[in-house]
């Protein structure tokens, strides 16, 4: 059976679009932000991540989609908080740094069920030059 890949700088690449790259802007948009509120966060999410997701290569989402199944699976706080931080994000995570990434799968996803997975059938490849081995034409900055 072929194994999913399974890469956090897929994940760390989509959270990009939250991170410090213009620094007023960021400002701007996430001064008052509300890091607990779902629906805050959500629209967030939908506008500067989600937007970003859809022009992305076919194979591209399906390794961000294996990623972020596998880490909601894992539950690992640190993972979440790894990740996240990884990308110089331009807010803070929520109380319960899971919480980020369920609602993340959930507008990228909408509300599909993440806890169905064998992980046995994932294998973790964290390099971040994978994206530039198996996308060596594509620009993702």
């Amino acid at each position: 059976m072929k194994k999913n890949i399974v890469n956090k700088y897929f994940i760390t690449h989509m959270l990009n679009a939250i991170s410090f790259y213009d620094l007023d802007d960021c400002i701007k948009v996430f001064s008052n932000l509300e890091v607990n509120n779902e629906s805050e966060v959500k629209k967030v999410i939908r506008y500067r991540i989600l937007l970003n997701y859809l022009i992305m290569p076919k194979a591209f989402k399906e390794i961000f989609r294996n990623s972020l199944i596998y880490y909601l699976n894992v539950d690992n706080q640190d993972d979440f908080i790894s990740i996240y931080e990884s990308a110089n994000p331009a807010f803070e995570l929520p109380e319960n740094p899971k919480d980020f990434f369920i609602w993340l799968w959930e507008e990228i996803y909408c509300n599909e069920d993440y806890l169905t997975i064998d992980l046995i059938n994932y294998i973790e490849i964290n390099d971040g030059s994978e994206l530039d081995k198996m996308f060596p034409y594509v620009n993702f900055f």
